[in-house]
């Protein structure tokens, strides 16, 4: 869409912020993206628990391994 705006050379303001929503947007996948491989190991834990298939030790384990995954890594 950026690319076909530029094309009509009288909507160049428009390219540019659909250029940077693009941009924004990428750099917020790679953030949640991030975040979900910290998290999902923890969640798979809770759904165990919550099902019946784990118990409490799968849940401390999950979090304490995303813990020592974050420690000190500012979020993204």
């Amino acid at each position: 869409m950026a690319a076909r705006l530029a094309r009509l050379g009288y909507a160049q303001d428009a390219a540019r912020e659909t250029e940077e929503l693009l941009v924004l947007f990428r750099q917020w996948e790679t953030r949640a993206e991030v975040r979900i491989g910290r998290l999902s190991e923890l969640w798979c834990a809770i759904e165990r628990l919550d099902s019946n298939d784990g118990g409490e030790d799968g849940v401390q384990a999950a979090l304490a391994k995303y813990r020592a995954d974050t420690a000190g890594t500012p979020p993204p």
